[in-house]
């Protein structure tokens, strides 16, 4: 079942499609919720007990795109021919979720995904009858604007599917363990180390290491170096007083998101940017 969904994704993607005005999609993704926001709620009270506003969604859709992705620049001629350049999806993208995120991570996924016009399929963690229900409501829209795309769901493993993008979400030690031949990208979030050089506040480092932070006190030997070794700090966190320690942390902590004195749970959101899941590529045709 899994590989003729990702094959009918496949051909999709090969078909001639029109330029996608991004911005006209993902108003009307909006609206749709807008109209179905009481069955929204519904789901939600049952699943989460939450209920959301369309605002919640409104904030992970509604921004200002640049409309690149996927689209053919004009052909110019040179003295070989004519030459076009673009940005073409790399196509399937598979999603292992291998922790627990939030409701507005998924949709984020989704949205970089639609952006860049490449098919999504998500392994799920766990069953949501919710998220069900939005990417219903999402294809819904995608079927109405244009047939390139579409986004699903399943429980099978994807390393070992015909995927040409594979993101994970979970630890960076676990990802760097995955066999695949597709292309992979780490998405981290959440995971986080805290350094502490001086305790400047102990509540903090109790609150930290409540919420599952690594946390490491200062002792003999390279604290940053043992922190390092892990790979898995996505995110790193440093307490202290002292400048020089903190310019010596920024400059070689491994990580991608750096606090400073800060609660070391603050970047909640899946940082998956367009330009990971696009190939630019320019063609020129002989005349």
């Amino acid at each position: 079942m899994i590989k003729q969904t990702i094959e009918n994704m496949k051909h999709q993607l090969l078909r001639d499609k029109e330029e996608l005005d991004v911005k006209q999609l993902f108003d009307s993704i909006i609206n749709h919720f807008k109209i179905n926001l009481e069955m929204i709620n519904q789901y939600s009270k049952f699943e989460t007990g939450e209920v959301y506003d369309i605002k919640f969604f409104e904030r992970i859709f509604v921004k200002d795109i640049k409309n690149l992705y996927g689209n053919l620049d004009k052909p110019y001629l040179n003295d070989y021919g004519r030459v076009s350049h673009n940005f073409a999806p790399k196509g399937v993208v598979g999603v292992k979720i291998a922790k627990k995120i939030m409701l507005e991570n998924y949709l984020e996924l989704i949205k970089v995904c639609l952006e860049t016009r490449n098919a999504i399929i998500i392994e799920q963690q766990t069953n949501s009858k919710l998220l069900e229900l939005l990417v219903v409501l999402i294809n819904d829209i995608v079927k109405q604007t244009t047939d390139y795309v579409c986004v699903e769901l399943t429980n099978v493993a994807l390393e070992n599917q015909d995927i040409d993008v594979l993101v994970y979400v979970g630890k960076k030690s676990e990802f760097e363990k995955l066999s695949t031949s597709a292309e992979k990208i780490y998405v981290g979030v959440g995971e986080y180390e805290l350094f502490v050089d001086e305790p400047m506040d102990v509540n903090l480092i109790e609150k930290a290491k409540s919420l599952g932070v690594v946390v490491f006190e200062k002792q003999k030997g390279d604290t940053l170096e043992k922190l390092n070794s892990l790979g898995a700090n996505y995110a790193c966190a440093i307490m202290s007083p002292n400048k020089s320690e903190i310019k010596k942390f920024i400059s070689q902590a491994k990580a991608s998101n750096i606090l400073v004195n800060m609660l070391p749970t603050l970047v909640t959101k899946i940082n998956l940017n367009p330009e990971q899941l696009v190939k630019r590529k320019s063609v020129v045709i002989y005349q």
